[in-house]
């Protein structure tokens, strides 16, 4: 498996003399297309699908498709009718008795305009539970053209051997990470310099963020001698951000897919692994499995599946075995005029502004750095440890 990391490309520009003339690449398919993706779960609670056009690539911009009639249908004769309760996003509780492993459902969605779109059925498969995470220090090349190469750890799955012939999975992964401030708080100016003679303060030092990894993730033992996946690559955790400075987490959910789905997202993950300049290999048409049956020549975008899930948590604590490179906090190095005269360009709702005591003295010197180097909230991470934190 080859685990798809999302890039940023950049569209080389070409600085020419003389007229320039606007140049608009002849792009395939511009045409807007509806998109219908959801999927079911074994897990009861609110089970969700979302509908929208998607857009030309001059005018990328997500238009949500309202007042739609969305019902999913399963194989034993039930109907599920979904209520919109956001624009474009449609909604249904299930009960536990009606999502078991075998059963097959479908989706059919019309429109304010009366046309009709509807999926075939998907089985939920077995999904094999997770025996273990690990990970391995690794180096790789870097997408920044700043920068040779990236530090950081590659995670690996191993799943229990699976009930059915042939196991097709897909992964997602929430991150979690602690991290810390670099200096305690201390002195601090609020119109003027206040010293806090053997005052330290921890209670903006240590910051918990989240966030969802981007790579697609999926996986078939159709080509395994056995049907038990060992050491599968999932996803590289860069060290050049503050995720492995003190502890790292990451909550994988293991989905169970049908031949067909795994077909789709396999395309997908193809697609985001060859995406290359404006000309350069042309991804693959992918069609899901969404028809138009009031139009069956129109285009249809989207999947539409069924799942059971597992999952398993995983931690990594940095004990300074690896050689990380994190950035680090620096003095700003500034003299007493000039530290008074940046202290002048905060305005009263940045107050207070925190000082590095450079002698622990009531006379100073001080020195100035940045805010996220006191404060760990200024880097986007809360103060509320997770539950779940060990």
């Amino acid at each position: 498996m080859q685990v798809i990391r999302l890039l940023k490309y950049w569209l080389p520009v070409a600085l020419l003399t003389g007229c320039i003339e606007p140049f608009n690449p002849d792009i395939e398919e511009s045409k807007e297309l509806l998109v219908i993706s959801g999927k079911i779960t074994n897990l009861e609670g609110y089970h969700y699908l979302e509908i929208s056009w998607s857009t030309s690539y001059d005018n990328p911009v997500i238009v949500r498709e309202k007042n739609c009639s969305v019902s999913v249908y399963d194989d034993k004769g039930n109907v599920f009718q979904y209520q919109e309760y956001l624009p474009g996003f449609y909604r249904c509780w299930f009960a536990q008795e009606y999502l078991s492993v075998g059963n097959r459902f479908r989706v059919e969605v019309v429109t304010k305009e009366g046309k009709t779109y509807a999926s075939g059925f998907d089985e939920m498969k077995p999904c094999p539970g997770i025996e273990n995470i690990t990970y391995e220090a690794k180096t790789i090349e870097s997408d920044d053209p700043f920068m040779n190469c990236v530090n950081g750890i590659q995670l690996y799955i191993y799943t229990e051997a699976s009930e059915d012939d042939v196991t097709n999975l897909k992964w997602e992964i929430d991150e979690t990470w602690e991290y810390h401030a670099s200096y305690l708080i201390s002195d601090y100016f609020d119109g003027t310099i206040n010293f806090m003679e053997g005052m330290m303060s921890d209670s903006l030092f240590v910051c918990f963020k989240n966030g969802r990894v981007k790579d697609m993730m999926t996986m078939s033992t159709r080509n395994y001698a056995s049907n038990k996946i060992n050491k599968g690559p999932l996803t590289f955790v860069a060290d050049n951000k503050e995720k492995l400075q003190i502890k790292y987490s990451a909550l994988v959910r293991q989905f169970s897919l049908s031949d067909s789905a795994f077909e789709f997202w396999n395309k997908m993950q193809q697609n985001l692994q060859d995406a290359g300049g404006l000309y350069d290999a042309q991804p693959i048409r992918i069609i899901g499995n969404i028809r138009c049956v009031s139009d069956p020549e129109e285009r249809v975008l989207g999947y539409f599946w069924a799942t059971e899930i597992k999952e398993k948590r995983f931690f990594f604590r940095n004990t300074g075995e690896i050689p990380f490179d994190f950035y680090k906090c620096q003095p700003y190095d500034y003299t007493p005029e000039q530290l008074e005269e940046h202290l002048r360009t905060f305005t009263e709702d940045e107050y207070p502004i925190y000082l590095i005591n450079e002698s622990g003295l009531a006379e100073g010197p001080w020195d100035l750095t940045d805010q996220e180097c006191f404060d760990c909230t200024k880097g986007g991470g809360t103060l509320e440890r997770p539950e779940f934190w060990q």
